[in-house]
């Protein structure tokens, strides 16, 4: 049996492609930003890279000296579903954060802490998913 989680996102992902009637349905706009402000030692670089089933499908590495705009990344046109934000840099814990794409913009923020080993953040809480939810219902109503 599934525990409550899993069928919250399947269902999630589910209602997405079947209100789209069945064609694969896009998010339109992803950004990421590495913050190293609370490390001491800012890293030379920090490498993101977006992975979906296994497979690194976006990668970028920013370099934190140019500006606050070289800190951050947009991708476009991402097919929804479930993915992993890898945040790495040398001397810096690994941040990976688990999210749900759905047709909505999302942006997320990897702090960045001096260390080493990962740290694993879940994806979206149950109010998220919650209102993700009543939005697909919604949208199957009309």
């Amino acid at each position: 049996m599934l525990p409550i989680r899993a069928l919250v996102v399947f269902a999630l992902t589910a209602g997405v492609a079947f209100a789209q009637g069945g064609a694969e349905a896009v998010c339109p706009e992803l950004t990421v930003l590495a913050d190293v402000t609370g490390m001491k030692t800012t890293p030379k670089s920090v490498q993101v890279s977006l992975w979906q089933d296994g497979k690194m499908v976006k990668s970028w590495d920013c370099i934190p000296y140019d500006s606050a705009d070289s800190m951050q990344k947009k991708w476009t046109n991402l097919t929804t579903g479930k993915y992993e934000i890898h945040f790495e840099a040398v001397g810096a814990t690994r941040v990976v954060k688990t999210v749900i794409l759905d047709g909505d913009k999302h942006k997320y923020v990897g702090e960045m802490k001096a260390g080493e080993g990962t740290v694993s953040l879940g994806g979206p809480d149950l109010k998220q998913l919650e209102a993700r939810l009543k939005k697909l219902e919604d949208g199957l109503k009309k």
